[in-house]
């Protein structure tokens, strides 16, 4: 388990993965990005994979397993989200947007992950019992959970990549 800097979040991989990469001669950090937190993105982290014998980072590397990223997060005296624990404690990331009540959470919140080109969102799971929003990382890269517009009337998204022809068929 590699717990992050702000102690309620957190990444954990499988034995098994971790037989493979010491097999393979490398190794794996997550670290909280807070430098890229702030306006719409409550965390961001990077998930790297080093080179064992020389620390050089690999980038783009697909891991044979996923590894598990949690991110906590705190509830106020009202129940609704919050990025610092109710009795103060370490400071809070420049997140500006209002956050919603920990039921709403999961209609408020997405996760990204950045393919080098654009961020692609990506599945997560939202588990209130526990206080956490968690996902699976396979790929090397940057995670970020953003708060985005909840869906008030269904929506037309378009599939990429998209082939334009002359003659729009």
């Amino acid at each position: 388990v590699i717990m992050m800097d702000d102690s309620i979040s957190y990444a954990r991989y499988s034995k098994s993965l971790a037989e493979s990469l010491e097999k393979q001669n490398v190794k794996v950090s997550v670290t909280i990005e807070k430098d890229k937190e702030g306006g719409k993105v409550y965390k961001s982290v990077n998930l790297q994979v080093f080179n064992g014998s020389n620390g050089l980072e690999k980038k783009g590397f697909v891991l044979d397993e996923l590894v598990h990223i949690s991110f906590g997060y705190y509830l106020d005296d009202s129940g609704k989200m919050s990025s610092v624990p109710p009795l103060g404690g370490f400071a809070a990331p420049a997140f500006t947007a209002p956050l919603p009540a920990q039921n709403d959470i999961k209609n408020f919140f997405a996760l990204y992950w950045f393919n080098g080109v654009q961020w692609l969102k990506m599945g997560n799971h939202f588990d209130y019992d526990n206080q956490s929003i968690s996902f699976g990382a396979k790929f090397s890269g940057d995670y970020q959970l953003r708060m985005v517009s909840p869906a008030t009337t269904p929506q037309l998204t378009s599939i990429y990549p998209r082939t334009i022809t002359p003659n729009g068929d």
